[in-house]
């Protein structure tokens, strides 16, 4: 951001497009450019004059920071075990707790767990509002494992951010291009979707409407992905604001470079929401919080490879480039660092809601749309702006 002579402009200083220099196209050479990347970005980030830990989750890309900073450990004759930290739960559907545990002990790690609950979560959700820098449905998770790192006496951890948007380890990968091709394929009958869509949308499901969206724009990529990606449909948006009497926006959806995929979650989902929220989060617990995967050198690194080979599903060329990760690891279902948000609302949280008529129309599960609302609630009511609640009229 720069003032000069009155006039204020903003530029964005780096972009990710801007590294995108395919320069590997052969699998093998591909594999071996990518672990020479992933064994520098380990170095660099255990640069450090405290002891670096790890946040592993049980999934590949923690596990892959723990199988390089092990091998890290053992090429510098450090003898001492890197410290690990995750987050348990009780209920086995939500738990990767075992399964972290299991991996730590493979590696050799001095692993630290705490097996949540839905009591100790509320009680820490006041902190959590006033520590957010602005609303956002994400960012608990590592709250609370942050927590129990700085409980733990540690200063700085690693955190494998960013290994599923650069190697498409998200279903978005696969869904958004197939929401995209059903637009294109209905853009004949784009004058009968809008109608539909302007005037019978409150008859539709959430998922549904969200479809429309993309629909009403076919051919256009980030429509698909922001229907993909929304809590709300854009419908459903309108109608909350006037319904809490905060005024409009209508945002400008940008379009990315479409010969990468990854674009769309590295530039929105990751650079507006995670990297942000892992920030302050973190940060409200006196930790530092490192992310070799969006190192930049590894960025361009990693872009270097053709993305047909990089993103092929599962993550398959980390995969290849870290044979040391166990098979109960390479082998488990995707599942992502999550709460079980759901239960907890439903039966333990209700004191959290926040006091607006919601329109019948307008479903409050799952969870991150009575989120959503909570957050956006305390941030208005922090800043002292306007917070209004009107009658339920639509």
């Amino acid at each position: 951001l720069t003032i000069e002579q009155g006039k204020l402009q903003i530029k964005q200083y780096w972009s990710a497009s801007s590294h995108i220099q395919v320069q590997h196209n052969d699998r093998h050479n591909a594999i071996t450019h990518l672990r020479k990347a992933l064994e520098s970005t380990i170095a660099a980030h255990f640069v450090s004059d405290v002891p670096v830990g790890l946040f592993l989750s049980g999934g590949i890309d923690s596990t892959i920071l723990l199988a390089l900073a092990t091998q890290f450990y053992q090429q510098q004759n450090i003898s001492t075990p890197i410290k690990t930290f995750s987050i348990a739960f009780d209920d086995p559907q939500w738990d990767e707790g075992e399964l972290a545990a299991r991996t730590a002990e493979h590696f050799g790690a001095d692993h630290t767990e705490w097996k949540i609950t839905a009591s100790d979560a509320q009680a820490l959700f006041t902190h959590y509002l006033n520590a957010v820098d602005q609303p956002s449905i994400d960012g608990f998770n590592t709250f609370c494992v942050s927590k129990l790192a700085h409980d733990a006496g540690q200063k700085v951890v690693l955190s494998g951010l960013g290994g599923d948007e650069l190697f498409a380890g998200y279903p978005s990968f696969k869904a958004v291009p197939k929401l995209r091709l059903l637009s294109i394929l209905s853009a004949p009958f784009w004058p009968a979707i809008a109608l539909i869509r302007t005037v019978a949308w409150k008859t539709f499901s959430p998922k549904i409407r969200r479809l429309l969206d993309a629909l009403y724009r076919p051919w256009s990529s980030t429509a698909a992905y922001y229907s993909y990606r929304a809590v709300y449909s854009e419908q459903e948006a309108h109608a909350l604001q006037k319904t809490i009497a905060l005024p409009e926006q209508r945002v400008k959806l940008k379009e990315p470079i479409a010969c990468d995929p990854s674009l769309y979650e590295l530039c929105a989902y990751m650079q507006n929401q995670l990297l942000r929220d892992s920030d302050s989060m973190s940060m409200a617990w006196s930790l530092e919080l490192r992310v070799p995967f969006v190192d930049s050198d590894f960025f361009a690194s990693a872009l270097a490879i053709a993305p047909e080979l990089r993103l092929q599903q599962g993550k398959q060329l980390l995969i290849q480039a870290v044979p040391e990760l166990p098979d109960w690891v390479v082998n488990q279902p995707k599942r992502g660092f999550r709460f079980p948000f759901d239960e907890w609302l439903g039966d333990h949280w209700r004191a959290i809601d926040t006091p607006i008529e919601w329109p019948k129309h307008i479903a409050r599960k799952p969870w991150y749309r009575r989120w959503s609302i909570t957050v956006l609630a305390h941030a208005v009511q922090r800043l002292g702006l306007h917070w209004g609640v009107k009658p339920r009229g639509e």
